[in-house]
């Protein structure tokens, strides 16, 4: 893996996270949830600190670009 079990279910939580956002068939808070967050607050901030974005806004830009495709 080549880091700590921590960091790495962190960017398994969010790579889950991206790909549910990406969908678009469950709320910000719904995937908070069911990926191990306590609230979508903490999600959010975690989120955002990881991927640069909110999950919000990522998963606006998702959608945006497959509609493009």
């Amino acid at each position: 893996m080549g880091m700590p079990p921590i960091a790495y279910l962190l960017r398994w939580r969010m790579a889950l996270a991206k790909d549910e956002l990406t969908q678009g068939a469950r709320s910000i808070g719904e995937i908070a949830y069911a990926i191990g967050f306590q609230s979508s607050s903490a999600f959010t901030t975690s989120f955002t600190r990881m991927v640069g974005c909110s999950p919000k806004r990522y998963a606006q830009q998702a959608r945006k670009t497959t509609t493009l495709a």
